[in-house]
C-alpha cells in the first residue's frame, strides 16, 4: 500500500480476513490517539467511539471499557465522551435465547456475515439489555464521571439498528415477533370476535 498525502499526518489502515471480517493488522489505535490529541489542542473535546455493554459480570468487560477510556482521557483530560454502547449480546445470550433472534422463514437465524441478531422487540432481549447498560453505566459514571457527555445506544447491522435482510430472507418469523404480534393483537382487539369484525 502507498499513500501519498499533501499535508503531514498519520494514515488510518485496516487489513481484514475477506470471509470472516475478523482484523488482521491495524494501526488504528495509534492513528486514533494522534488524532484525538490534535483535536484537544484545537478545542474540540467531544469524542465518540463503541464499547460493548455489560452483558456479562466478569473482570473481561471492565478490563475492555478501561482499554478505551484511559488512552482517550491521557490524550485529552477534558474529553467529553459520547459512548457508542453497544447492545449486541454475548455469544453466550444468543446461545440461550434462540427464540429471540430474527429467523429467516425456514426458522434459521439470520446471519450477517457471522453475526446472529436478536429481535429488539423482544422483551426477554430489551430487559437483558437494560440490565446490560445500567452494569456499564453504573461502571462508568462511578470511575470517570468528568468526562461522560452522553450515551449513544447501538445494535442491529453495523450497529445502526437496521434489520438484516437479503434476497429471499427477511426478517420477521421468530418466536419473539411472532409472541410480540399475538401481544398486540390482543391488546389492540381484546376479543376474537373483535378482531374478526375489524378484518
Amino acid at each position: 500500500m502507498k499513500l501519498r498525502a499533501n499535508t503531514k499526518g498519520r494514515f488510518e489502515a485496516m487489513l481484514f480476513d475477506s470471509k470472516t471480517l475478523d482484523v488482521i493488522a491495524s494501526n488504528t489505535p495509534e492513528t486514533f490517539m494522534t488524532t484525538e490529541k490534535y483535536a484537544s489542542e484545537v478545542g474540540v473535546d467531544f469524542i465518540t467511539f463503541g464499547v460493548p455493554a455489560f452483558w456479562k459480570d466478569d473482570e473481561t468487560c471492565k478490563k475492555l471499557t478501561d482499554s478505551r477510556f484511559e488512552p482517550v482521557i491521557k490524550a485529552n483530560p477534558k474529553a467529553k465522551i459520547i459512548v457508542r454502547l453497544g447492545l449486541e449480546p454475548s455469544d453466550e445470550w444468543l446461545d440461550a435465547h434462540p427464540d429471540e433472534l430474527m429467523q429467516n422463514a425456514d426458522g434459521t437465524p439470520i446471519v450477517r456475515p457471522h453475526v446472529r441478531f436478536p429481535f429488539p422487540g423482544s422483551e426477554v432481549y430489551r430487559r437483558d439489555a437494560m440490565e446490560a447498560v445500567k452494569k456499564f453505566i453504573n461502571y462508568v459514571e462511578e470511575k470517570y464521571p468528568e468526562n461522560i457527555a452522553g450515551y449513544h445506544p447501538s445494535g442491529g447491522n453495523s450497529s445502526e439498528w437496521f434489520y438484516p435482510s437479503r434476497g429471499d430472507a427477511f426478517n420477521g418469523h421468530s418466536v419473539a415477533v411472532k409472541r410480540c404480534w399475538k401481544k398486540w393483537l390482543k391488546e389492540k382487539y381484546k376479543t376474537d370476535e373483535a378482531l374478526q369484525k375489524a378484518w
